[in-house]
C-alpha cells in the first residue's frame, strides 16, 4: 500500500483546509484521478476505481476507514520528492496543487488505513459530489464498525512507514505539526 499520506490544500469552496476528523471513512471518487495526474503504479493498480463515475452511481460502496495518526503543514515544495513513496500523484500534479493558493501551506494527514469487516452501502446524492474535502455521511455508520475494522498494514510494517514518513518530513525547514 503506497497510499499512507494524504496531501491537501482544500477544494475550491473551501478558504483553507483543515482536517474536519481524525477518523473518516475513505469515500469512493474519480475526482482528480485522471491518468496523468496518478502514477503510472496506481493507474495500473487502480483501474477499477479509475472507471467509476460518480453521475451514474446510484449506490455507493465505502470499504475503508482512516485515522489520522500524525498532521503537518509545510510551504516547502520539497514535500513532493520527501514523501513520493507514501504518495499516487504524479510530481506535475502535486506542483501544480503546490501553486494553487500559493499561500496557504500545504496538509499532510498521515493515515492508518482499515478495511470495515462489511462494506458500507449508501444511496449517492448530488450533495456528495464536487471540490471540497469533507461530507457528511450519517447513515449506516456505527462506532463498532469502526472498532472492528481490519488495518491494511501490519503494525510492524506501519511503524516502518511511519517512521519514514516522519523521517522525511524532519528534513524540511518550515515543517510544523498540526494538533487535531
Amino acid at each position: 500500500m503506497r497510499h499512507q499520506v494524504i496531501l491537501r490544500k482544500g477544494g475550491i469552496r473551501e478558504p483553507t483546509f483543515k482536517p474536519a476528523a481524525e477518523t473518516f471513512l475513505l469515500f469512493p471518487t474519480s475526482f482528480h484521478s485522471q491518468a496523468n495526474l496518478l502514477t503510472f503504479e496506481a493507474n495500473d493498480k487502480y483501474q477499477q476505481e479509475l472507471a467509476f463515475d460518480q453521475k451514474k452511481a446510484t449506490l455507493l460502496t465505502i470499504k475503508h476507514v482512516a485515522n489520522v495518526t500524525g498532521c503537518w503543514s509545510t510551504y516547502d515544495p520539497r514535500v513532493l520528492s520527501a514523501l513520493s513513496e507514501h504518495h499516487v500523484w504524479t510530481d506535475d500534479f502535486l506542483e501544480s496543487r503546490l501553486r494553487w493558493r500559493a499561500k496557504q501551506p500545504i496538509t499532510v494527514l498521515e493515515l492508518r488505513v482499515a478495511q470495515l469487516a462489511e462494506p458500507l452501502v449508501i444511496p449517492s446524492q448530488d450533495s456528495y459530489w464536487g471540490c471540497f474535502s469533507w461530507t457528511d455521511v450519517y447513515r449506516g455508520v456505527s462506532a463498532e464498525m469502526i472498532q472492528v475494522a481490519d488495518p491494511v498494514l501490519q503494525d510492524s510494517d506501519f511503524k516502518q512507514r511511519q517512521q519514514k514518513v516522519r523521517m522525511a518530513l524532519s528534513t524540511l525547514a518550515d515543517c510544523q505539526e498540526v494538533t487535531l
